[in-house]
């Protein structure tokens, strides 16, 4: 496996991790022998609740799931009335969000710059600058 060779600024040693092209191998492996959610974490259940519902009244809006997985997130969210749109480098994990997300899912490369993804999101929106509410 190739490695790259990282300087942590906390200790200044070195430590290896997969590349990114291995990790989005990695994860379509997975996701192709069933991997994902198939109910919200409770995590992102309380967030709603809590910060988006009570602390900021927010009822809907759009949302990016940047590292959607299968979507699972974003579904949750779009009963709650959110306009989701996702983004993962795991290609298998995108077809699964398709199914209830259509084009929303979008696969990215590893690194890939959201530059096309935005200036997409641009032309449907009137106000380019507050575009998504999360």
């Amino acid at each position: 496996m190739l490695l790259e060779r990282k300087i942590t600024m906390n200790n200044l040693r070195q430590t290896d991790r997969p590349l990114p092209t291995e990790s989005s191998a990695a994860y379509d492996k997975k996701y192709e022998e069933g991997y994902g959610l198939q109910y919200p974490d409770g995590h992102v259940i309380r967030c709603y609740e809590r910060v988006f519902r009570y602390e900021l009244g927010l009822s809907g809006g759009r949302l990016l799931d940047f590292g959607c997985g299968n979507g699972v997130h974003s579904k949750y969210f779009m009963g709650k009335g959110f306009d989701c749109y996702g983004v993962d480098i795991a290609a298998g994990a995108i077809r699964q969000a398709q199914v209830f997300m259509g084009e929303k899912a979008i696969w990215i490369q590893p690194n890939q710059s959201l530059k096309r993804f935005f200036l997409m999101a641009n032309l449907m929106s009137y106000f380019p600058t507050k575009f998504f509410t999360i």
